[in-house]
């Protein structure tokens, strides 16, 4: 298989940011978006959001990459394009200590670098493409996120995003991502992974026939069901941006008891009413008895979340697992004392002024030892 070469178009080409007014590309010029047709609001970022701050972006020479990198600029960031493979250590420890050089600080990362081979069967697949295949879109990440921890470490703080794909539901981006985070729990940093499909970019040419019969379409199951009319890269920006511009919080001392940080998923601006959050428990933290007007639902994510109920049951649920809350039930969920635990929250506000959460008092250590059950 011949060598990549390192060029604009080539995605080991490592870039921080682009110019302040570059040329548009095909995603930032449709008039027809993905938000546009189901009538949704398409999340931006202020001119001024990004001023002062400083991102780091690989596989900026195209794509997705490409058209983050133009988001940040827009946003208040400065250019500086710099060649890097990132499957060698040295280029990418290289490249970050000149970015933080020119410009004193690391605040985000985009680590997007990504390729692939044709596809075919795993005995037609030589050593060689499968080498080039992890080195740049595995071991180029894990390279990227090696150096940039301790970069954030350093000034108290920052954000990685590590793109992953279809894929990265089961493996490889995921949790390269939950393991950087948790390499660093103990500083506000956060490390997520926008799982993508295809996009109309170069990388991911579309099939020589189309998908237009049932043995040639790909499973309805998966990200890649849509592969036949696949999503601009513009939407996959708009995600790394909506990550990045998302600080984590620490949670209220009043409603919780223990160390709990979270990230807002979606706020649920009108008319949606929908509310999500990644909530993260330290060992032995737990919210107060609390309830939620519509009801909510808990999925989680690592870890084994208890969650409690006024007859004194506590429920265990594991990761992958789903519970369900009901409208005006007084609960309270939260982490086993020797280990750390996530979980998305959902719930729905109330669309008036009654309360979408009432919060009632603290969660005893008697209560929190009570009986536990697995829950089903």
């Amino acid at each position: 298989m011949p060598t990549p070469t390192l060029d604009a178009t080539n995605p080991r080409r490592c870039r921080r940011s682009t110019d302040s007014s570059p040329e548009p590309c095909p995603a930032d010029t449709n008039p027809t978006t993905y938000q546009q047709a189901r009538g949704l609001r398409p999340m931006t970022v202020t001119d001024a959001a990004f001023t002062g701050k400083a991102a780091f972006v690989t596989g900026a020479g195209s794509g997705i990459g490409r058209a983050t990198a133009v988001a940040f600029a827009r946003a208040g960031g400065q250019a500086l394009a710099l060649t890097c493979d990132v499957t060698s250590e040295d280029d990418v420890n290289s490249a970050l200590g000149d970015a933080v050089q020119a410009f004193g600080r690391l605040d985000a990362a985009f680590n997007n670098a990504g390729v692939e081979q044709p596809v075919k069967p795993a005995a037609d697949i030589a050593k060689d493409e499968w080498d080039w295949v992890l080195g740049v879109s595995l071991t180029g990440m894990f390279l990227c996120v090696k150096h940039e921890i301790p970069l954030m470490l350093r000034q108290g703080g920052g954000a990685i995003v590590n793109a992953s794909s279809g894929a990265g539901v089961k493996g490889f981006g995921t949790p390269c991502s939950r393991t950087s985070r948790s390499d660093a729990s103990a500083r506000p940093r956060r490390s997520q992974p926008p799982c993508c499909g295809s996009a109309r970019t170069p990388p991911h040419s579309p099939p020589a026939t189309p998908w237009s019969s049932t043995a040639a379409r790909p499973s309805d199951g998966g990200c890649v069901a849509r592969q036949g009319q696949p999503t601009h890269r513009q939407h996959r920006r708009d995600t790394v941006e909506f990550i990045k511009e998302q600080p984590s919080s620490k949670a209220p001392a009043d409603w919780f008891t223990g160390d709990v940080w979270w990230d807002v998923i979606v706020a649920g601006h009108a008319p949606s009413r929908m509310r999500a959050n990644l909530v993260r428990f330290s060992p032995g933290a737990r919210t107060n008895w609390h309830s939620h007007a519509l009801g909510q639902t808990l999925h989680v994510v690592s870890g084994i979340a208890l969650i409690g109920t006024r007859d004194g049951t506590v429920f265990e649920a594991h990761p992958g697992e789903t519970v369900a809350c009901p409208p005006n039930e007084e609960h309270w969920h939260g982490a086993l004392p020797d280990r750390f635990m996530e979980h998305i929250a959902l719930w729905e506000g109330t669309g008036d002024s009654t309360p979408e959460t009432d919060w009632a008092e603290p969660v005893t250590d008697h209560q929190y030892n009570g009986t536990r059950t697995r829950n089903q």
